[in-house]
């Protein structure tokens, strides 16, 4: 059975790694402005060691109307090297990420249901990879240059090296601070992301955690990629894309604050306007509340997820993001991890689901699938989990089951063909 499940898995990456390579330099046609500007400076860092405006290697690179994070442009620098400054060039890491992805939500399945049935386990583990291969979200980000896709294999690697060090691998938990630590330096949403994920992590594996050197090592570690993120975090250049995103209305409350202020500071009471006229007390209100939770649940709805999708270049025309097929799947994956699948273990799973939308619900572009694209490849797993569920039902129930089955997903199908 092993040998037949990794030979399956070997043609489920081969099958990703073709669906994302093949004709990568001309599909999608034409690269897109942020994939030139991280393209050439790749190239610019490969012949200068300066970026494409002369900062000598950058840890927040300067772009067209915002700052980027770093870990794109440097893994592009090896394929610029070797194969030119080029459309395939400048995709090439997104796509091999986009690969690597798909084996490591294989690895992170098998981690998350250790305790079920050997063979139950790998065909969740093995549909799960195969439903990320396939899937036009993942599919569309991996072959673009873009950060949140590169970012969504980061933090796979994170939170599957941090489960398998909790299962006696002490090095691969230090190894997964690495990654955690790495995520800041991945992706604007990722930033907000995995820092939840690794806290419910350590909550949920708290009585299960290595030694106490390993966790100070470990600490130690996560904590040195915080200090050079600070300086980014704090810095007004790169809190510019925020500003300019967010659908807070900061800058309007910003322009309020400082006029309260300065009417204190004229009679006297400057240190009670600061703490009471603070932009940041005046943007805690109910309207700005019915935004968040708008543009939170909005990446949830049918009609995002398999109808209409968000902005055109996010999205194949005519698809959402998922398939149709995926949303169904997804649903009663849902209710059968609640009634059966549910453990302590796979505990991060929903709360990983329900954590990757928040980065993407204080924005004004909501829903947005690429500040959102972290909650990959929970949505797949989701998937699996409901197919397994229904495949072990037909197996216990026989063909009243099936017949139910069919009922439901035939009109579908025939539908779904005739519209084509």
């Amino acid at each position: 059975m092993k040998i037949r499940f990794l030979t399956l898995i070997i043609l489920v990456v081969l099958l990703g790694a073709i669906l994302r390579l093949f004709q990568l330099g001309k599909t999608p046609i034409s690269l897109e402005w942020d994939e030139v500007a991280l393209g050439y400076d790749a190239y610019s860092i490969l012949q200068t060691g300066r970026d494409q405006f002369g900062t000598w290697f950058p840890i927040n690179f300067r772009s067209l109307d915002d700052w980027k994070p770093p870990l794109y442009v440097y893994s592009a620098v090896p394929a610029v090297a070797i194969f030119g400054l080029t459309e395939f060039a400048t995709r090439f890491p997104s796509a091999v990420f986009g690969t690597a992805a798909v084996f490591l939500t294989y690895l992170l399945v098998l981690e998350l249901f250790a305790e079920r049935k050997a063979w139950e386990k790998q065909l969740l583990a093995l549909l799960s990879a195969l439903f990320l291969a396939v899937s036009p979200w993942h599919l569309q980000f991996s072959r673009a240059a873009f950060e949140t896709n590169l970012s969504v294999t980061v933090t796979l690697l994170a939170v599957v090296t941090f489960l398998k060090g909790i299962s006696g691998n002490k090095k691969l938990f230090i190894l997964s601070a690495f990654f955690f630590g790495l995520s800041f330096f991945s992706y604007h949403s990722t930033r907000v992301v995995t820092p939840l994920i690794l806290l419910s992590l350590l909550v949920i594996f708290r009585r299960q955690l290595p030694d106490r050197k390993t966790i100070l090592a470990s600490l130690g570690l996560y904590l040195f990629f915080v200090i050079f993120f600070l300086p980014i975090a704090t810095s007004p250049d790169a809190q510019i894309r925020f500003l300019v995103t967010n659908d807070l209305n900061i800058g309007k409350y910003q322009e309020d604050a400082a006029k309260l202020i300065n009417n204190d500071k004229n009679i006297g009471q400057e240190m009670a306007g600061k703490i009471f006229h603070n932009r940041r007390i005046a943007m805690i209100n109910y309207e700005n509340f019915q935004k968040v939770l708008r543009n939170y649940f909005v990446h949830f709805s049918p009609k995002f997820l398999v109808v209409e999708g968000d902005a055109t270049l996010h999205h194949a025309p005519g698809f959402g993001m998922i398939y149709y097929f995926d949303f169904l799947l997804l649903v009663l994956g849902v209710i059968f991890y609640l009634t059966r699948y549910r453990s302590r273990r796979s505990l991060i799973l929903p709360l990983w689901l329900l954590f990757a939308p928040i980065p993407a619900a204080i924005t004004w572009q909501a829903p947005h699938s690429v500040r959102s694209e972290i909650i990959l490849p929970a949505l797949q797993i989701f998937a699996a989990i409901g197919l397994v569920g229904i495949l072990t039902l037909l197996r216990r129930e026989g063909r009243i089951l099936a017949w139910v089955f069919g009922m439901i997903f035939l009109p579908f199908f025939i539908f779904k063909s005739l519209e084509a």
